[in-house]
């Protein structure tokens, strides 16, 4: 089975208090293609800095990150904006759905960035909201929608160019436990019929069982071997 990420090497260190605090020391995975990693770990284990660097938002201080074969940080800004846009989703703890816009023109967004048309974008966003069961929310604006609602939305918007691999930062962090666990099983559902694959952090233990694989990030460096489809180091 292909290895749809590779990291080596991962390192991350930051400026704190005039001390260097290092956030990830020499973090190396390989992830293969169609199903679910959790990354877990406490508050503080550097789980969203490893999600941001292996996801592409964030530069590492040292190491490399490859997706579908590609050195993102070897790429001109230009074109990794664009592979990052086509072949990788983000979905965020806090939403972050503009507020002035429907959940329609929400998901349509990333889509119109990709030089899609606004008819083809809108069909999409509605197709997804369809499926998502927010067929009656196309015209509500954030503040209408509930918690869960939101992150529906803000899931599909990660979905709408059909992304191979889709990062999820404490994803149901906002959410009450019996909404979280409806976001999981959407997330597992969407990972079998799609074949996408979904990097998950997390510091809820309870939501492990819906993964293929775990891994634990403890003061920067990954602990645990995870089932198949997964290997690690951590030096």
């Amino acid at each position: 089975m292909s290895n749809i990420l590779v990291a080596n090497n991962i390192g991350k260190s930051y400026w704190q208090g005039g001390k260097r605090l290092r956030v990830l020391d020499k973090v190396s995975m390989k992830v293969s293609k169609g199903g679910i990693l959790f990354i877990v770990g406490p508050s503080g284990a550097g789980k969203s800095t490893l999600l941001h660097i292996i996801g592409g938002i964030d530069k590492p201080d040292e190491g490399e990150v490859i997706i579908n074969g590609l050195n993102y940080q070897k790429l001109g800004d230009k074109r990794k904006s664009k592979l990052i846009n086509s072949d990788i989703g983000f979905v965020f703890q806090f939403f972050y759905l503009l507020p002035e816009f429907t959940a329609a023109e929400n998901i349509m967004l990333p889509a119109l960035i990709r030089g899609e048309s606004r008819e083809r974008s809108r069909k999409k966003a509605l197709n997804l909201l369809r499926d998502f069961g927010l067929e009656k929310r196309v015209y509500h604006k954030p503040f209408q929608l509930s918690g869960g609602e939101q992150q529906r939305v803000a899931i599909a918007r990660a979905l709408v160019n059909e992304p191979d691999i889709v990062f999820a930062d404490e994803p149901t962090g906002n959410l009450d436990k019996e909404t979280g666990a409806e976001i999981i099983h959407l997330i597992r559902k969407l990972s079998f019929e799609n074949r996408q694959t979904f990097v998950i952090a997390t510091h809820d233990y309870n939501l492990v069982s819906e993964g293929d694989s775990i891994v634990k990030l403890i003061d920067g460096r990954l602990e645990e071997k995870g089932n198949a489809g997964i290997y690690l180091k951590g030096d």
